[in-house]
């Protein structure tokens, strides 16, 4: 008998939203602090991007599910570090990138 199991048909839409909360630095003074964060954040984008691009974010990722299209609605996405930078907006893991990079500057 086969398997059923539940999948998003293509072209459907969702949300994925990751909350970073930096625990272990702490203490540090506000410089070290958005240096810091602004490091994991770049580590943290391109994981994302690989996780949802290249291997899939779903239980039968190995079968090819899981994985999006790197590109939506701008409005629909944003990037915030409260007390540090404001909201940014971004369409493509391209540009989260870009917006990262320009955090450091």
């Amino acid at each position: 008998n086969p398997i059923y199991f539940e999948i998003v048909p293509p072209g459907a839409k969702g949300f994925f939203r990751l909350v970073y909360v930096p625990l272990h630095w702490i203490g540090s003074s506000e410089n070290e602090l958005r240096r810091k964060v602004v490091e994991d954040l770049k580590d943290v984008a391109i994981g994302v991007r690989e996780m949802m691009l290249t291997y899939g974010f779903s239980a039968k990722k190995s079968l090819g599910f899981g994985k999006i299209e790197d590109g939506w609605d701008k409005n629909e996405s944003k990037l915030e570090i409260k007390e540090f930078y404001g909201v940014q907006k971004f369409g493509n893991f391209r540009e989260l990138e870009e917006i990262v990079e320009g955090l450091e500057g």
